[in-house]
């Protein structure tokens, strides 16, 4: 009975553990929002697309929401993407940058996870061709042996 409780306690305590582990995995996963302000406005803002206008993107992160004035093209952003912004904070209204600088981090990752499939896609490929060369040359050394038995064996008669 007290081996029955020991090995449960063990076995939970596991469970645990590897909870633990998923979570903070999940979570370094998630891109950490922030907002920092130098003293001359300079402004680096990093959040999650809530909408786009043709001018503006306006983005959630520390504090709500904040309105993004950009000359880029806004169609490049989608609700939930994730950006970081590089600009000025306005005076002319709340809440507001002026940015010199929108970048678009959930595309980046996307296109990362593109060239990584592309390039594990063409390694998968190579190995085939590699593979399907050693079936090749090993079909040939089965031949050249299958012939050298035969040699021998009339050399020997």
């Amino acid at each position: 009975m007290t081996r029955k409780i020991i090995i449960a306690s063990v076995v939970g305590s596991l469970l645990l553990a590897a909870g633990a582990v998923f979570a903070v995995d999940a979570v370094r996963a998630m891109p950490p929002k922030m907002v920092e302000i130098g003293p001359q406005g300079k402004a680096l803002l990093r959040g999650t697309v809530k909408s786009t206008t043709a001018t503006t993107v306006t983005v959630t992160s520390w504090g709500g929401d904040w309105v993004v004035n950009t000359t880029d093209d806004t169609s490049k952003f989608m609700a939930g993407d994730f950006v970081g912004v590089q600009g000025t904070v306005s005076t002319a209204a709340a809440w507001t940058i002026d940015a010199s600088l929108v970048r678009n981090w959930t595309a980046k990752r996307e296109a990362v996870t593109e060239k990584k499939e592309t390039i594990k896609e063409k390694v998968e490929q190579k190995t085939e061709n590699v593979q399907q060369r050693i079936d090749s040359i090993l079909e040939q050394i089965k031949k050249i042996q299958a012939q050298l038995q035969l040699q021998a064996q009339t050399g020997q008669q």
